[in-house]
């Protein structure tokens, strides 16, 4: 680590020790009028990452951290054996008041002064209803964002080895080749069992295939339901991973012919169990010449 993090990483714990010290002393009273949140319920690689990065784009729209994920500004909530620890007890006081300084630092939108904060930490899922309860006196909105999950297995599997998955997703260590890719399944089917789950709470459902084909519509869509989406650019260049900077396009083809025959039965037995929660989201259990084509 050089000097440079040391010192992010020290202001940082710093301003988190301040606002825990202004919550628990009762100074932490704000005015939050014009302050609006979009609380987008995701997966890891889902592509959520450019679709946040297409919703700032809109004249009102801002983000807490370059990502979208508040996640990076509290170290509590990326702990080890909290992070996707449904069961962990987390400061959502504590959430709030960081989360809050840095969305009442944006600059405010000329004309208007309204602020929309778009939040997408994909871990969000694990604590969904009572972190937007913590916000619920100023509006708050709910987008769910789903991805095949043939293409999100693929890309964690491109992207994380066992001990990565063991250590920073709190998993069970798995062998390599296809135990891990069973693994993976039965992760990604655990987390879109979360994300059906919170079907009474959403404002909008959108698929990344729908939104990556037709960008525009799926804006309209949103701003139907968000208007402070207004002015988005649909043709907006996003930053995606390790990829060029690009317009939006949907990346499962290519994402998925990575995976083998045998990689793909795999990654279907460890989703099968969660099959209910997956088709309600829309996709459904294939094998693997469905898949390929």
């Amino acid at each position: 680590m050089d000097r440079a993090d040391r010192t992010g990483k020290t202001r940082l714990r710093l301003g988190n020790r301040l606002a825990w010290a202004r919550r628990r002393l009762g100074l932490d009273r704000r005015d939050t009028d014009g302050l609006a949140w979009l609380f987008v319920a995701t997966l890891p690689n889902s592509g959520s990452t450019a679709l946040a990065s297409l919703l700032d784009s809109a004249p009102r729209a801002g983000r807490l951290h370059p990502r979208g994920e508040g996640q990076w500004l509290v170290p509590a909530l990326v702990a080890p054996g909290t992070r996707w620890n449904p069961d962990a007890r987390v400061d959502l006081g504590l959430v709030r008041a960081v989360w809050l300084d840095r969305a009442l630092a944006l600059e405010p939108v000329a004309g208007s002064g309204r602020r929309l904060v778009v939040e997408k930490s994909p871990p969000n899922l694990c604590r969904f209803r009572a972190l937007v309860g913590a916000f619920s006196d100023m509006p708050v909105h709910v987008v769910r964002f789903t991805r095949d999950p043939y293409a999100v297995c693929a890309s964690w599997a491109r992207r994380y080895d066992p001990a990565k998955v063991a250590g920073v997703w709190d998993e069970p260590r798995a062998a390599d080749g296809l135990a891990f890719h069973r693994l993976l399944g039965d992760i990604c089917g655990r987390r879109m069992a979360m994300l059906a789950a919170l079907a009474d709470l959403s404002d909008a459902d959108v698929a990344y295939e729908a939104f990556a084909g037709d960008p525009a519509a799926g804006l309209a869509r949103l701003v139907a339901a968000v208007p402070d989406l207004a002015g988005a650019d649909p043709g907006a260049v996003v930053a995606v991973k390790d990829y060029a900077p690009q317009a939006l396009r949907n990346m499962n083809t290519e994402q998925v012919a990575r995976l083998s025959a045998a990689e793909m039965a795999a990654v279907t037995e460890g989703l099968r169990p969660h099959a209910a929660a997956i088709e309600a989201l829309g996709y459904a259990l294939r094998d693997s010449a469905a898949v390929a084509a």
